[in-house]
This record gives structure tokens, sequence and C-alpha cells, in this order.
């Protein structure tokens, strides 16, 4: 290196190691603004930085930080980790400060700022500075109970039953009813006194988020929790009355006989009318046990009665199902034909459809082969290529999800909640993700809209209810793969009425279970 290029580098580390915490301040913004102007194209420069953090003030951190995000640096591999190690270190509004511009679905960012944050609990002095720990917390998704030990987790939630917002009191209902499942050791006379408080809400959406967290815990504590639920019986709201009346309905039934789903006897092998359109057809296919009857391929068949001919035929083949998964916009019967499709057949058997499908030109077959993937295991490598060369957002996504189906891409784990409802996302297809997984109860939370009253009718937001392409597109027998038998779900030839009874079934079944069976 020439000697004049060699000089301007010397002063230059000697500007930035000697000006980051200088008490003389314009010499400290030229080692910032040095920062600002060549961190991003000058890996050595970030290097020194890194390890130089360590021998800077609370503030200095603060400010290099700032001026590495100014610089578009902070997400460096050199320095990732330097910021999270110093962390622990910080004055409580510097980590405050650098908390929050942290990515929030990182799992190491997470685990540094709990470790930070968490004593600052015990010594903060204001409300005001509370909620501030409390929202960096819940920003990281570490606002539950673990980590955050019982003590302040019960502190805050006393602020929320207690809250003049009625949209806070519900939720504080619900997250009373999720105590159990997070954290063993939250006292039972705590639960029953906070939640019989609200149970006697003036608003009645609370008093019903506080009825179906009561129901959770029936099964642990039934002496103390069914006289609530008996007496709930008596609520002026009609709809919390019924609700009641259908939790002791659904408990009794429970616990006295187990639920049985209607059996039916197999179709004749003549059953068929003449039309691939009429409903008794689906029917009898869905009614059928698999790879039990005579049923050929007909190009006529609507996408529902082939998925549904492909699980009963004694011939079928994955090959039928091809169309269906290029459906572009009924993403419930793309996972209704993965399933049946995963179920149908043996791994080497869909091997050469997935293949096919991977590589498919079509963006939505690309998706149907992730979840196959996701579903199966078959293909993971192929999956994991694919994903490199993918150029559509929806489709990347979908070959993410399905390698976090196979126990893989753990930064999901955060993430998934969070994309219910998103738009571009297809909604059951996460679910679908979820429910492999073991999440099943997140996913009834979330299509069941814990509480609120059930209906077969368009939501708030003006979107279709998912309980009506849950039904009308047979989604329901992609719940009845993963849930347990018991769950009250309709039988085949049910009617919407029927169906909507049963969807309220499964909403007090759903209640009731949470926390495991009874």
């Amino acid at each position: 290196m020439p000697m004049v290029l060699a000089g301007v580098e010397a002063r230059k580390r000697h500007i930035v190691l000697h000006g980051l915490d200088s008490q003389d301040l314009a010499f400290r913004e030229r080692a910032l603004n040095t920062i600002i102007r060549e961190a991003s194209s000058d890996p050595k420069l970030r290097t020194r930085v890194a390890g130089h953090l360590p021998e800077l003030s609370s503030e200095a951190v603060l400010q290099v930080y700032q001026a590495m995000v100014l610089a578009g640096a902070t997400e460096a591999p050199e320095l990732r980790h330097a910021w999270l190690g110093q962390l622990d270190r910080l004055e409580f509004p510097h980590l405050i400060a650098i908390g929050h511009q942290l990515p929030g679905d990182g799992l190491a960012e997470r685990k540094a700022v709990v470790k930070a944050a968490l004593p600052h609990l015990d010594t903060v002095d204001s409300s005001e500075d509370y909620d501030r720990l409390v929202s960096l917390l819940d920003a990281h998704r570490a606002w539950s109970c673990p980590p955050v030990p019982v003590h302040h987790y019960v502190k805050w939630l006393d602020r929320w039953v207690t809250s003049q917002d009625a949209a806070i009191r519900r939720a504080a209902a619900f997250q009373l009813g999720n105590l159990p499942r997070g954290h063993g050791s939250i006292e039972p006379v705590y639960l029953h006194d906070r939640l019989v408080s609200l149970l006697d809400d003036p608003e009645p959406r609370v008093r019903e988020a506080a009825l179906l967290a009561i129901a959770g815990l029936v099964p642990r504590h039934p002496s103390i929790y069914l006289p609530d639920i008996e007496n709930a019986q008596q609520d002026p709201a009609p709809q919390i009355a019924s609700l009641a009346s259908r939790l002791l309905a659904v408990w009794e039934r429970s616990t006295t006989q187990p639920y049985e789903a209607s059996v039916r006897p197999a179709p004749p092998e003549n059953f068929f009318s003449g039309s691939w359109d009429d409903t008794d057809t689906l029917i009898a296919f869905e009614s059928a046990a698999p790879a039990s009857l005579d049923v050929k391929l007909d190009p006529a068949m609507p996408h529902l009665v082939r998925i549904a001919a492909t699980r009963v035929s004694r011939d079928a083949e994955p090959q039928w199902l091809v169309d269906t998964l290029r459906l572009n916009d009924r993403s419930a019967v793309r996972d209704l034909a993965c399933v049946v499709l995963a179920n149908r057949f043996s791994r080497e058997e869909l091997s050469g459809l997935i293949d096919r499908l991977l590589k498919d030109h079509d963006p939505d077959a690309r998706g149907s082969g992730a979840i196959l993937v996701g579903l199966t295991g078959q293909g993971l490598e192929l999956l994991q290529s694919a994903e490199q060369q993918e150029t559509l957002v929806t489709t990347e996504y979908l070959m993410r999800l399905a390698q976090w189906m196979q126990n893989q891409r753990p930064e999901l784990d955060t993430q998934l909640l969070g994309m219910l409802g998103r738009k571009g996302i297809p909604e059951s297809t996460v679910m679908l993700a979820m429910l492999h997984r073991g999440l099943s109860h997140d996913v009834l939370d979330h299509l069941l809209s814990f509480g609120s009253p059930l209906a077969l009718e368009t939501s708030a937001h003006g979107n279709p209810s998912p309980l009506q392409w849950v039904w009308h597109d047979r989604w329901h027998q992609v719940l009845r793969r993963y849930l347990p038998a018991e769950a009250p779900l309709p039988p085949p030839d049910a009617d919407p009425d029927e169906v909507a009874e049963h969807f309220k079934d499964l909403l007090a079944w759903h209640a009731l279970s949470r926390h495991g069976s009874f």
C-alpha cells in the first residue's frame, strides 16, 4: 500500500477508535460521520468498531448503533453479534432505543433482549418505564410467562383486568385463559378471582371471553369452575347464556359418553347418479373407506369430487390431481388435495409428482409441490434448491413454510401467527402447516375466532368467514385428519344449519380441551 494511503487509513482508524467516546463532541462527531460515510463499504472499519464496542460507554454504543443504521450496516455479520453482546450492560434508555431497532423475528436477538431486559423489571421506578419494557419484550415475542417471571406477569395482567378499555379487559381474559398452558405455577385462586370479576363485566364481549377462558380450566378444577358456567346460563346476553348451556352439554356428553362421529354404510357400487355435480356423489365418496371403490378418473369431475375419488378409488394415481394442485384462487382445495395425496400414497409413489411440481412453470403448482414436501419429507433437498431460484414472494414463503413443517427454518416459529390473514399468504395453508406441527389449538383459536360468536357469515372486514371455505371447500376434512376423534366436526351430509351447530359445539369442545383432553 502506498505510504499516503497507509497514512489515511491510520488516521481514519485513530479517529474511529479514539473519537467514539471522546469528551470532545466535535471529535466524536467526526468519528460517527466516518462510520456513516464508510461503514457500509469497509468491512475492516466495521470489524474495528465491533472490537471496540466493549470499551465504549452505554451512550456511545447507542450513538454508534444509530450511525451504523444510517450507514445501512447494522446487519453485517461482523456487527450483528457484537451488538447483542453489549445489551445487558446498557443503561435503561439506551437498551430500549437499540432493542426496538433490532429485528423482532431473530432468535439470537430475542435471547439477548430477554437476558438484558428482564433484570430491569425489578428496578424501573415508573409505570411508563415498565410499559416501555413490556413493549420491548413484546416486540421480540417474549412478553409471556415464561420467560417473564410469574409475579411480573401477574402484575401486568392485574392492570389489564382493571383497565377502563373493554378491549384490554377482553384481552386480559384471553391471557388468563392461556396462563396454565404457559406456566404451571399460577395459583388457581388467582385465576378464579380475576376471571369471575371479568364474568361480571358490563361489556358482553368481555364476559364471553371470560366464560371461554373459564371453560378451559374446568377439566383441571371442575368443582371450582363448573358453578361459574352454570351461573352464566342466566347471563342477560342470549348468546352468552346459550354458550354456557352448550359448554355444559358438551362437558356432560364428553365425560359420560365419548363423542362418536356418525358412521354410514359404504355406498353401493352403482351409486353414481349420472352427474358428477350431484352433491350426493361427493358425500358418498367422502363417506367411503379409502381405496374401497372401483372409480375411474373422469375429466368432467369437479375438483372436490376428483379429490374424493382419488381417496376412495382402488385404481387412483397421484397424477389424477395435477390440475387441482394448479388451482389459483382456492388454496383450501389445494390443501385438501395435498393431504389426500400424502395419506393415500407412499413417499416413493409421490416422488415423481413432487419433482414435476417443483419444476413446473406455474407458481401454484410449485407451491403445492412444496406443501407435499412439507407433509411427507420427500424431496426436501430439491425443495431447498428450488427456493434459491424462486422469484415470487408468495411461492418462496410456501417453500420456507414447507421446510418449517419438516422441523427446519426455526425463525418461522415466531412468525406464523402474524401470517394468518395477511394479504397474499394463503390462510388455509398456513393453518395446515400449523396443524402438521401440532399447533391445533392455535389454529382453532384463529379459525373459531376465540371469544366471538360463531356464524357462517361475512366477517367484519367484508371477507368471507373462514368457516365458509372450511365447509364449502371441504377443508373440515383436513381438520378431521389432525384433530382427535372426539372433536365434533360435521358429518359429510350435514346441511348448513347442522354445520353451524357442529361448529358451535367445536368451539365449546375447543374451549374445554385447550389445556389437554378431558
